[in-house]
């Protein structure tokens, strides 16, 4: 059967039209942008203006707008007022006590003169004979006041007799022995003492090193393993020592290095009366003692310097040498084999 072939295509003329379209489209898109880029334009300097004329929200308050700023200055002139007036009182408080140191001085002193007055008064009544009615015979037959009264008298005549006696005794010149404040290293035998809250304390050293030796047999093994070995002793007296053994070449020789006393009890030792008394601890560590080869050692807390210079004026009198080593408060007695040595005078 016959197809009819379709005829090619012709050729697309240029059209004016066509092209007088395109570009009026061209035309409009182009005035378009420009109407929206104005628009954005206006908009965005309405805007900057708006953000210019208004404050931000988190701009920093000053002190003046705050409404409890008056308040608080009203509070710290009422403080400052109030320090003023404390201040004038501790002053007159200073004042009050100064007067008050005074007078207590000064009543003091008319407390001894009175009593030194008392004394005379009674030496010159014994002397004259006191004849008062407190002191008179009691009541006796008729013929005992006349010899009551004789015996006044011979007893008046005996007291001035003993009083001329004593006027004419020359004076005893008591000597007042000052140790010069020279020192010496200590190294002679060794006692030594606490000075703490007011009252004395004895130090059993020896006692501590006598058990020192028997502990170090114990440590042997640690010694062999690490050279050196720490170990505490029992109670003796109020303390026990903490101490350090260390192993030199093949002997085992005590050192010790930052050896610390540790007390038992804080209610220890005596006061400077008991001290004195007999059969006081103090005493019965100083009865062995030989003034030529002891020294005494007291470590000495700043609570207690009067009870120190009390306890070394007892000791100088009997001859004895004194060292003294002050402790800060709260520091305990320590020491080692590398520290100074006490100083005796």
């Amino acid at each position: 059967m016959y197809r009819r072939r379709r005829p090619p295509p012709a050729e697309v003329t240029f059209n004016f039209d066509s092209f007088l379209d395109l570009v009026a489209n061209l035309c409009g898109i182009i005035i378009r942008l420009i109407l929206v880029a104005w628009v954005g334009a206006r908009a965005y300097h309405a805007s900057m203006e708006n953000t210019r004329q208004t404050p931000p929200d988190d701009a920093p308050l000053k002190a003046a707008d705050d409404p409890l700023s008056r308040e608080l200055l009203l509070a710290r002139a009422e403080l400052e007022k109030t320090r003023l007036r404390l201040l004038e009182q501790l002053k007159d408080i200073e004042k009050v006590q100064s007067k008050t140191q005074h007078v207590t001085l000064e009543l003091a002193s008319l407390t001894s003169k009175r009593e030194q007055e008392e004394l005379v008064g009674r030496a010159l009544l014994e002397a004259e004979g006191d004849k008062s009615p407190s002191v008179s015979p009691p009541a006796s037959p008729p013929a005992g006041p006349p010899l009551a009264l004789a015996d006044l008298k011979k007893h008046q005549e005996e007291l001035l007799r003993q009083i001329k006696e004593l006027d004419q005794m020359p004076l005893k010149n008591k000597v007042l022995r000052f140790r010069t404040p020279l020192s010496k290293p200590v190294a002679t035998d060794e006692l030594m003492f606490e000075c703490r809250g007011g009252r004395v304390t004895f130090i059993d050293l020896p006692a501590f090193l006598l058990e020192i030796e028997h502990q170090v047999r114990d440590l042997q093994d640690q010694l062999e393993r690490r050279g050196r070995a720490v170990a505490v002793t029992s109670s003796i007296g109020a303390f026990r020592l903490n101490y350090g053994v260390q192993r030199q070449g093949y002997l085992a020789s005590v050192l010790f290095h930052r050896w610390v006393l540790e007390p038992i009890t804080d209610n220890r030792g005596e006061t400077f009366e008991q001290a004195l008394k007999s059969g006081s601890s103090f005493r019965q560590a100083l009865e062995g003692a030989l003034p030529d080869h002891t020294v005494v050692t007291f470590w000495v807390y700043p609570d207690s310097f009067g009870l120190f210079r009390q306890l070394r004026d007892v000791l100088y009198h009997n001859g004895m040498e004194v060292a003294g080593r002050p402790l800060p408060t709260g520091v305990p007695i320590m020491g080692s084999s590398d520290g100074t040595a006490s100083r005796g005078q």
